[in-house]
Parts: structure tokens; C-alpha cells; sequence
């Protein structure tokens, strides 16, 4: 019997719970991994490339970010491009044909931020290289002034404003650049009162 009289006392020491006593720490259990460790990091202010892209490639970079889905991406990205065409001597490595097919588009855009930063490189183009672009750039300017919203509307006349200090006289000159525009512009005006009314 004394055999199975300390096969009970075994039995009952694995069921036991041990006293604990007021401030002891709780003994570590035997399979515990120590998990304090502090790993160090390097932060860098700004990406260090061993090869980073020269002008032309984030001119390129930049002009294709205005089509992005964000209003930032496009209004960082027309900012770029006004810096750019702002230095002297201006840095367009595409030609202004080029720049005009890509950002002409965003004449009716929805970010009011990124048709004010459109006006802004529009108006750093050199007037000579916008002239032999006149109409597709009316088309656009058109489109921005018989728009549904009215701040588009509005800023459809500020890019009117824009292409004739730039191309005023040509654009009277060229063939139904001129007429249509007008018939627009009469459109977006408000109605004045009649005489009598």
C-alpha cells in the first residue's frame, strides 16, 4: 500500500496550485523565450539612389503622374512640371507638343487645386511654341467653358484669358477658331436685363 499511497501524492502535487506570495514575480514556466530584445533601425531623411534618375526621366515621370487617379498625384505632379519650365533656361525635355497633348486634357477637371496649378504651367509656355497647337487647345477650352459646373465654367475664361495674352491675334486669324469660342463665351456670360424690364 505504500506504493500507491505516494502515487496519490504525485497525482496531487501535479493538480496543485502553487501559494504565491505578495510582490515575488510568478516563476517562469520551463519552455519561456525571452522576448524583450530592442531591435536598432537607420532612418534616412530622404532615399539615397546609387543611380538616380536624371532630369529627363522624372520630367517624364512627372508627366505621366498627371494622369494618375488622385487630385494630389496630378496637382504635385503639374506643380513639378511648372518648376521645371519656370528655371531658366525652362527644362522640357519632351517639347511643348507633347506636354500640351498630356495636361490639355485636365482643362475640365474636378480639383479646382489642380486646374488653378494647369493655369499656372499653361502661362510658363512660350507663346510661340503654343500657337501652332491653337486649335486643339480651343477644343479643350471650349469643352472647360460649356461645361455643367460653373467653377469649371469659370476657369474655362481664365484659360481663355490665357491663350489670347498668348495667341491672340492668330487665334482671331485661324479659321473657326475664333467664332465658336465666342458663341461660348456669350453663353457664360449672365443675361443682362432687357430695357423696359
Amino acid at each position: 500500500m505504500g506504493s500507491s499511497d505516494r502515487k496519490k501524492k504525485e497525482k496531487k502535487k501535479d493538480f496543485q496550485k502553487p501559494k504565491l506570495k505578495v510582490g515575488k514575480t510568478k516563476p517562469k514556466a520551463s519552455n519561456f523565450t525571452d522576448t524583450s530584445f530592442k531591435s536598432k533601425s537607420i532612418v534616412l531623411q530622404q532615399q539615397l539612389f546609387e543611380t538616380a534618375p536624371d532630369v529627363v526621366e522624372r520630367f517624364k515621370h512627372q508627366l505621366s503622374l498627371t494622369s494618375s487617379r488622385t487630385d494630389t498625384q496630378r496637382r504635385d505632379a503639374l506643380s513639378y512640371l511648372t518648376g521645371q519650365l519656370s528655371t531658366n533656361p525652362p527644362t522640357n525635355p519632351v517639347g511643348t507638343s507633347t506636354l500640351l497633348q498630356k495636361i490639355l486634357p485636365l482643362m475640365p477637371d474636378s480639383s479646382k487645386s489642380v486646374r488653378s496649378q494647369l493655369l499656372k504651367l499653361l502661362q510658363q509656355l512660350p507663346a510661340e511654341e503654343v500657337r501652332p497647337h491653337l486649335q486643339k487647345a480651343m477644343l479643350y477650352i471650349r469643352g472647360a467653358m460649356t461645361h455643367l459646373s460653373q467653377d469649371i465654367k469659370d476657369d474655362g475664361l481664365n484659360y481663355m484669358e490665357w491663350i489670347l495674352d498668348a495667341a491672340g491675334e492668330d487665334l482671331v486669324a485661324s479659321p473657326g477658331c475664333w467664332v465658336k469660342p465666342l458663341k461660348d463665351f456669350m453663353s457664360v456670360l449672365p443675361l443682362a436685363p432687357q430695357v423696359g424690364d
